[in-house]
């Protein structure tokens, strides 16, 4: 039995459904059990192919972001960790849009029929330097997505709500002294609603530089 099958059992048993609503907790509950057993696979596999031709610029560019952004942080530890996330964020989306085929196609963002712009590349390095990787690095990479797609399929997108569902995912897989270090925090739907109560938002552009999951994006409007 996969970590997975083991945590939809544990979960179905809890709420005694096949299918849950796509709540924070609930994402919470599908990747707390184990994620760390999937950031160590990815870990590896980044080890041995940073360095690759294919890999090496996309990985560059990130860390040029990052270091000129924060203050010194663990940035091959920090991409490890926003690699997987974006692993989990494309998964959920192809299950949000009735999409399947291959675990290593939906986690990459290659759905059929789809074109989608919410894929980064420096965060697809995984998918990018594929059939380049020796055998074991393929079949680690395979199983983090199939652990992956299994556990998001547990969700049932047609019960979506408003709230922002990867907040909590990201707390799951960067741990609280890290995100303090950075300075990367998810901003609550309370304080969404709240700032955008203050202001007038018929025929004005909303810009937010910094969207993080899109929150203000989605909600404003609402508010028109």
């Amino acid at each position: 039995m996969t970590d997975a099958v083991g945590v939809l059992r544990k979960i179905v048993a809890e709420v005694g459904e096949w299918k849950i609503p796509p709540t924070p907790d609930n994402v919470k509950k599908l990747f707390t059990v184990n994620v760390k057993k999937l950031e160590d696979k990815l870990a590896k596999v980044f080890a041995k192919c940073r360095d690759m031709d294919v890999v090496k610029p996309l990985f560059e560019a990130y860390k040029t972001m990052i270091v000129t952004l924060y203050r010194d942080p663990n940035v091959e530890a920090l991409y490890v960790k926003h690699t997987l996330m974006h692993m989990i964020t494309l998964a959920s989306l192809a299950k949000a849009l009735g999409k399947n085929g291959d675990p290593v196609d939906l986690c990459s963002g290659a759905f059929k029929g789809v074109e989608l712009e919410a894929t980064l590349p420096y965060l697809n390095w995984w998918k990018i330097a594929f059939n380049e990787l020796d055998e074991e690095s393929r079949e680690s990479l395979r199983q983090i997505a199939e652990d992956i797609v299994e556990r998001t399929s547990l969700l049932d997108w047609e019960l979506g709500g408003e709230e922002d569902l990867f907040r909590q995912l990201y707390e799951v897989l960067v741990e609280p002294e890290t995100r303090r270090k950075i300075g990367e925090y998810y901003t609550p739907l309370w304080l969404v609603d709240r700032v955008l109560r203050e202001f007038e938002l018929r025929d004005k552009l909303v810009l937010d530089p910094f969207c993080g999951s899109g929150i203000v994006m989605t909600q404003a409007p609402k508010r028109v």
